[in-house]
């Protein structure tokens, strides 16, 4: 069977527009990772203050916490949390198997594994994350009052 020259030319315009979107792709992704790391460092006062004040790190959609790290992403196939070190200035994997860190990796990471959304979240959370403690400390003191008055303490 003889290709025409005519279906060579149909691919090669498939081809153009291939690469026209993997252009387009890798410059929305680095408008991400810029995005990110502006806002890291828009914030890293606020986190460095919820880091001085001994404040736990939170995720508003993530189920884990961290010492001194914001929350960035989570892999549930392999079990690895991505976390922005503070102090370190670096983002690290985390194999939650072992409890240890395995490797720093960077913004484009991030962006290429999908988690912006959730790196963000993570960011962007520490506006209302001292909010959710109070939240949770009122809840708390309601609950004992409850107790105590129900035994006349």
């Amino acid at each position: 069977m003889k290709i025409s020259e005519e279906v060579i030319a149909k691919f090669e315009e498939k081809e153009r527009l291939y690469y026209s979107f993997v252009n387009t792709i890798e410059e929305l992704s680095k408008k991400q990772e810029n995005v990110l790391l502006q806002s890291f460092e828009e914030m890293k006062p606020l986190a460095e203050w919820y880091l001085e004040k001994n404040f736990v790190f939170t995720h508003p959609n993530l189920p884990f916490h961290s010492d001194n790290s914001l929350i960035l992403g989570y892999n549930d196939r392999k079990n690895l949390l991505y976390i922005w070190n503070i102090e370190e200035g670096a983002i690290a994997e985390i194999d939650l198997n072992k409890n240890e860190k395995t490797r720093f990796v960077n913004l484009e990471f991030i962006v290429a594994e999908g988690y912006f959304e959730t790196a963000m979240n993570g960011i962007n959370y520490l506006n209302h994350m001292l909010d959710e403690y109070t939240l949770k400390a009122q809840n708390q003191i309601d609950k004992l009052e409850t107790e105590n008055n129900s035994y006349g303490i």
